[in-house]
């Protein structure tokens, strides 16, 4: 495998351990909110948290897309050998 590739693949890997971060920490500001619903500073941590996990989700989803390409470019090069 290529540079590239290896690259995407550990950014793939970081990009999903952030995401399972990420969600944890929303589900314990989630948990401080029900007991301090007006509170705005908790408000402001969670919609960042919520940008932090949508930011991340996208960089997961290019990853994927470009993994995805690079195995089906492997998949062609290894079925074209047999003809």
């Amino acid at each position: 495998m290529d540079h590239t590739y290896d690259k995407y693949m550990e950014q793939a890997t970081k990009a999903k351990e952030i995401v399972v971060l990420l969600e944890n920490e929303l589900y314990h500001l989630r948990i401080t909110l029900e007991g301090q619903p007006n509170n705005t500073n908790i408000h402001q941590e969670i919609r960042r948290k919520m940008l932090d996990l949508t930011i991340t989700n996208n960089e997961l989803e290019h990853c994927q897309s470009v993994i995805e390409r690079r195995m089906s470019q492997i998949k062609k090069i290894d079925e074209n050998k047999y003809y």
